[in-house]
């Protein structure tokens, strides 16, 4: 699987909805290991104000 997607789009959410880079990297590891366990290849999860978290696998 490659993450590369996931940890840029965490960088970029981190800044637009004002949450901290070391939650949103908290954020990206558990959604890893969501899509290892329930072996999906997208996976995503509100973060308020609209914004949207995805993780994507290939």
């Amino acid at each position: 699987m490659n993450f590369a997607i996931l940890r840029k789009q965490v960088k970029y959410r981190a800044v637009t909805t004002g949450i901290c880079v070391s939650v949103a990297r908290s954020l990206a590891a558990s959604l890893k290991m969501q899509l290892c366990s329930e072996k999906k290849s997208r996976i995503g999860i509100e973060m308020g104000r609209g914004t949207r978290l995805l993780a994507l696998a290939e």
